[in-house]
């Protein structure tokens, strides 16, 4: 329906509304001249002509019109302050309380100054003497006294409504009065009785937050055991349980939760209450169930939980995804991880050394992968002299680093250069030689690594 259809229809029903209130001074003037406006729309503009025969009723249907016009468009302002005008003129309370209504709805986009949130107080408490009955306005006025940090005339007010209705609306705002005046017990009572009309979540999540959290509690899990998983209230049920450390009800709400509605949201809530439970494996059936979801978290769950297999077709699938040399790494790496020790047939690091060749002559190799790379062909003897430059480009990034001296001197141990190995095992740290088992080992029999020719004299 158009703006200006709209305009008619209020204005026949305003103009009906007025005959049937002055239909026996109509009867009387029967022979008068019947009263001949029109309403004439223009372009952003109501205009009503009168004839000699129009009341001062034809300008206060202008005004409402005008009124109602404006708050079509969205001037709230002018709509106000028609309204209000057409209140002072006729002292209707009904222009009053629309004025108010629109006046406090701008002030949710326009900052009041003091002066203007004075002059509402003022017209709020004239409107209740008027009609103290008024819950609407009465509402109103709490909201305005609240934002002004009016609090104790707030409470008077909220109080004053309870009298008038008891209902969940009433006490709701009562609670939330007395929670801001610091009352919480009183804010604690409130709410309870606000919640008992309606049993409403919103009213709930409120008591929830007011009462001690052993309180909160059973409250919750009662409501969420008779009227279901509501979002709000199992999100907050969950977080408490969290809290409190009670880390598997925490998983059973977000269970329900994801069950309900397998939003991200929710998804991720199960997710990280599963790796907080060490719940790996659902944690797995999880992910695979939402394949789009976090597979570089789910690749280390697959080698977290021992299932290889999935792992490297994981990170094959990711390297063609990404062309990330990294997942070939990975592959690498699990494929090697995956051979049954010991290694007696060389031909099986084949496909492994391939890859890591791959990677290494990519130029996005860092220096993980060099050593990698260099302590397999060093420690299985595949191609001890490449494995040994491998490992220098290891240490050109990261220096003296222990795992990469060891990789090194143990190259040399294999080249059967006794002195230069030592040499290279005698600058890691005593410390880190005898912290770690295998560095340890290798020390001690590069200590005692005898050169051939050496071997071969005392033959």
């Amino acid at each position: 329906m158009s703006l200006y259809q709209t305009i008619i229809i209020i204005s026949l029903a305003l103009f009906i509304g007025c005959a049937e209130k002055h239909s026996e001074s109509t009867k009387e003037q029967a022979e008068a001249p019947q009263d001949s406006r029109e309403i004439v729309l223009e372009q952003d503009e109501v205009i009503i002509s009168k004839t000699p025969a129009s009341t001062e009723l034809d300008i206060e249907d202008a005004q409402i019109i005008k009124a109602l016009v404006a708050l079509d468009e969205g001037n709230l302002k002018q709509s106000a302050q028609i309204f209000h005008e057409l209140w002072r003129t006729t002292q209707k309370p009904e222009y009053l309380k629309q004025s108010l209504g629109i006046a406090l709805e701008l002030s949710r986009f326009e900052p009041l100054s003091q002066d203007e949130i004075d002059s509402l107080l003022a017209d709020m408490e004239h409107y209740l003497k008027a009609d103290p009955t008024s819950q609407d306005v009465r509402r109103t006025l709490i909201a305005l006294l609240t934002a002004n940090k009016d609090i104790e005339r707030a409470r008077y007010e909220a109080e004053e409504l309870v009298k008038l209705e008891e209902n969940e609306e009433n006490y709701e705002l009562l609670g939330s009065i007395l929670f801001v005046s610091g009352d919480l017990q009183g804010a604690q009572a409130a709410f309870r009785k606000s919640y008992h009309f309606g049993e409403s979540a919103i009213i709930l999540e409120r008591l929830a937050s007011v009462v001690p959290i052993k309180q909160a509690i059973p409250l919750l899990e009662t409501h969420i055991r008779f009227k279901g998983c509501e979002e709000r209230l199992c999100l907050m049920l969950g977080d408490i349980y969290k809290k409190e450390k009670q880390l598997d009800r925490a998983e059973e709400v977000y269970a329900k939760l994801y069950k309900q509605d397998a939003n991200q949201e929710n998804l991720q809530l199960y997710l990280n209450i599963l790796l907080i439970n060490k719940r790996f494996n659902k944690a797995i059936e999880l992910l695979e169930e939402n394949p789009n979801q976090d597979k570089m978290l789910l690749l280390d769950l697959y080698r977290e939980q021992k299932q290889p297999q999935k792992a490297m077709e994981l990170a094959r699938i990711l390297f063609e995804e990404t062309k990330e040399m990294r997942f070939i790494t990975i592959e690498a790496l699990l494929e090697y991880e995956n051979l049954k020790q010991p290694i007696t047939q060389k031909e099986l690091l084949d496909p492994i050394v391939d890859k890591l060749k791959k990677v290494a002559d990519s130029g996005e190799a860092d220096d993980l992968i060099y050593n990698f790379l260099g302590y397999l062909l060093i420690d299985h003897q595949v191609n001890v002299e490449a494995g040994i430059g491998y490992v220098q480009k290891a240490l050109e990034q990261q220096p003296d680093t222990p795992a990469y001296l060891d990789s090194l001197g143990w190259g040399y141990y294999y080249l059967n250069d006794c002195q230069k190995a030592r040499e290279i095992f005698e600058k890691i740290p005593k410390q880190e030689r005898d912290k770690e088992p295998e560095i340890k080992e290798h020390y001690e029999r590069v200590k005692n690594c005898k050169p051939k020719q050496e071997q071969r004299a005392q033959q």
